[in-house]
């Protein structure tokens, strides 16, 4: 469910992760820190890539740039301020690496030194956009300037951990491992969130499959028939943010992964 429009390309993957579920911080209804808090607007100015810094409020989260994945609200639409560009699903929010060539070079830009909770409103030339060729099924014609609001709503590194605090959790019997419980909504039964899934093999020390550094997020449905009931609980009351590893019980019919690190990106309750 991201917003593809972003992506210089439809991918399966990304349609299927992102969402607008809430972050952290939370924002207003409009996806932007409100501006009432006596934070400042910066004065326009172009950087050297060629992106117009309309207008910005700082955030005072942790850096974008330097953080191996971030969740970015994007509202973009042509600069003639009447086209919206249209995407499938109607939601704003992706999450990805901002050096992902798959995301237009005006947004990758346009975010560079943006902090979490920070806004700003980007004007993109086309050749940082789509081009001379536009794009047709976003409603993007030839050679169009695009206006974009781009909101910071998650930064973050790959969480630290060893092996050895795994086999010590297994052999004590806990069934999972909290690294860090995170500070935003907390994620309830029933509830929704985007996460960045790792799956492991404790029988070999190996990751099998990691949502780091692809920023390669999923959705989880804890509403779901799908999720099991165990690995459900174990999520229950993580908040936003937070990361714990989950362990597979051991009356559960074996398979290759017996491991998964969770971290939750957004939540929706």
């Amino acid at each position: 469910m991201v917003v593809v429009g972003f992506l210089t390309s439809f991918l399966a993957t990304l349609v299927a992760c992102g969402t607008s579920l809430d972050g952290t911080p939370t924002a207003d209804a409009a996806g932007a820190p409100s501006s009432s808090a006596g934070e400042e607007v910066e004065p326009a100015h172009t950087s050297e890539a060629g992106v117009t810094m309309i207008s910005e409020f700082p955030g005072d989260g942790p850096r974008a740039d330097t953080a191996a994945c971030v969740q970015l609200d994007v509202r973009l639409k042509v600069a003639d301020g009447d086209t919206h560009v249209t995407t499938p699903t109607g939601d704003h929010s992706m999450v990805v690496s901002l050096n992902d060539t798959r995301v237009i070079p005006g947004i990758r830009s346009g975010a560079r030194g943006m902090r979490v909770g920070g806004r700003r409103a980007l004007g993109i030339p086309p050749a940082l956009a789509y081009g001379d060729h536009g794009w047709k099924l976003g409603g993007v014609p030839p050679g169009a300037r695009l206006h974009a609001d781009v909101t910071v709503l998650w930064a973050a590194d790959p969480p630290k951990w060893s092996w050895e605090s795994l086999h010590h959790a297994v052999s004590s019997g806990q069934h999972h491992l909290s690294l860090d419980e995170g500070s935003g909504p907390a994620l309830e039964a029933g509830g929704q969130a985007t996460a960045l899934i790792s799956s492991m093999d404790l029988k070999h020390d190996a990751v099998l499959k990691t949502g780091w550094p692809s920023c390669s997020a999923q959705a989880i449905d804890l509403g779901s028939s799908d999720v099991s009931v165990w690995f459900r609980n174990e999520l229950k009351g993580l908040r936003s943010g937070g990361t714990r590893i989950v362990l597979k019980p051991s009356d559960v019919p074996a398979e290759q992964a017996d491991a998964w690190l969770v971290t939750l990106v957004g939540v929706r309750n």
